[in-house]
């Protein structure tokens, strides 16, 4: 049986401490294998379920995908700029 997205997400933020909106990158991986509508469809579920403030974000199995989600956590867009 799975828990809902509510309860994965307050034990992760259990795990991790305090307020994590906008602080965690949820990386989706293997997207080059969904087709690009299915893509769509299942990042927004993912954003209104698990995002939370969060960004989700795809890795489409490139170097230039890993190194976009790097750069993304780097420049802080994802809030981690303090």
């Amino acid at each position: 049986m799975t828990l809902p997205p509510a309860v994965h997400f307050k034990l992760f933020q259990n795990l991790c401490g305090g307020d994590i909106r906008g602080r965690v990158l949820l990386v989706m991986t293997m997207w080059e294998r969904v087709k690009p509508e299915v893509r769509e469809n299942r990042q927004k579920a993912l954003t209104r379920n698990w995002g939370y403030g969060s960004s989700v974000v795809p890795h489409l199995g490139t170097k230039e995908s890993a190194w976009d989600i790097v750069r993304n956590l780097l420049e802080g867009q994802n809030g981690w700029s303090e």
